[in-house]
C-alpha cells in the first residue's frame, strides 16, 4: 500500500452511506483489495461560485463515486488542474473573475484529453454543455457520456 492509501481510504469511508452500500461493503465482501476500490474513485474538480448549483450538483457526483473538489475562481482551477489528478473538469459558465472560457481554453492547450463540461447558458462550442436550471438526471448522463 502506498502512503496515499489512507488518505484516499479517508474520502471512501466519508462518502455517504447509500455509496458505501451500493459499492465499498459489496466489493469487500467479494475480497477486492480496499486499494482497488480506492483507485476507482474518480477525481472531479467542480468550479462554481453559485452555492445552489455546488449543492445540487456535489450530491449526485458523490452519489456516482466522484472523489469530488470543490473551488470558486476559474483561475485557481486552472491551477489545480495543472497540477494534476483530476479526471474531469465541470466549469460553471457564469463569469467570475477570469471566464470559464478562458480557463478552459488554457486548460485544453496542455491537457487536450480531459473531459471538460459547462454548465449554466451560452454557447461553448463543440464542448459538452448542461443548460440552467439544470436537470440532475440530464446532468448525470452527460457525465457518464463524457467519462474516460
Amino acid at each position: 500500500m502506498t502512503a496515499s492509501v489512507p488518505v484516499r481510504l479517508k474520502h471512501v469511508l466519508s462518502a455517504d452511506r447509500s455509496f458505501m452500500l451500493r459499492h465499498v461493503i459489496p466489493d469487500l465482501i467479494a475480497g477486492t483489495p480496499v486499494a482497488t476500490i480506492i483507485s476507482d474513485m474518480k477525481k472531479t474538480l467542480l468550479c462554481s461560485a453559485n452555492p445552489i448549483l455546488i449543492k445540487s450538483l456535489y450530491g449526485v457526483l458523490r452519489d456516482d463515486g466522484h472523489d469530488v473538489d470543490i473551488i470558486e475562481h476559474p483561475a485557481m482551477a486552472v491551477q489545480k488542474v495543472m497540477a494534476g489528478g483530476y479526471g474531469m473538469l465541470i466549469v460553471d459558465s457564469e463569469p467570475f473573475g477570469l471566464s470559464a472560457e478562458d480557463a478552459v481554453q488554457i486548460i485544453k492547450s496542455t491537457m487536450p484529453d480531459l473531459p471538460v463540461l459547462y454548465v449554466g447558458s451560452g454557447s461553448h462550442g463543440p464542448l459538452p454543455a448542461v443548460e440552467a436550471p439544470v436537470d440532475l438526471e440530464e446532468f448525470k448522463r452527460t457525465i457518464h457520456d463524457i467519462a474516460v
